[in-house]
């Protein structure tokens, strides 16, 4: 099952938490296919609080998270662009 979060750093963060083989998607708001970054849950960039990145995680670029790389694959064709994997975690 797919997830956005946008302006709710404590719903994002519960997800990530409780998903540790789950999947991220950062992207703008509203999404736009040019900018549609895939996560490892666990990954670095996403990992404690936002300090230092930002103030907070969901009100700049929001989330779309998922257990499935296929599912969120889905959602970034829905949207009309594709998954560019995380440098860092590379899933």
């Amino acid at each position: 099952m797919i997830r956005s979060f946008a302006d709710d750093d404590a719903g994002f963060v519960r997800w990530r938490d409780t998903h540790p083989d789950g999947f991220i998607v950062n992207h703008e708001l509203p999404p736009k296919p040019s900018y549609l970054v895939l996560h490892s849950a666990p990954c670095g960039t996403l990992a404690g609080d936002p300090k230092g990145r930002g103030t907070n995680w969901t009100s700049a670029l929001g989330k779309t998270c998922g257990d499935s790389v296929t599912e969120l694959r889905a959602w970034a064709q829905r949207v009309g662009g594709d998954l560019d994997p995380c440098r860092l975690c590379g899933p």
